[in-house]
């Protein structure tokens, strides 16, 4: 979907510090790596849309989302073998 000048792109950055927690938590820091760096292109994708760039948001939105879905999935498959383990 590409944005015109009007619209905002979603904002990442709260589920990337969800899959951050998630992923320190469940998953031995690797699905917190992908949210600290889902993170850092939330970030940017928010600053380039605040300067006007609105191409650099729409690419670091794109780059944030994989980033964070990538570490809610990696997060959401520790918190499944978490479950498993506890009960076997």
């Amino acid at each position: 979907i590409m944005m015109t000048e009007n619209s905002k792109p979603t904002n990442w950055m709260p589920w990337a510090i969800a899959g951050a927690l998630l992923g320190a938590a469940f998953t031995f820091m690797i699905g917190s790596v992908f949210g600290v760096v889902g993170f850092m292109f939330s970030r940017e994708a928010n600053n380039a849309y605040k300067s006007g760039n609105i191409i650099d948001a729409e690419t670091k939105n794109y780059s944030a989302k994989k980033m964070t879905l990538l570490s809610l999935y990696i997060s959401a498959l520790g918190i499944i073998s978490f479950i498993l383990y506890t009960l076997i």
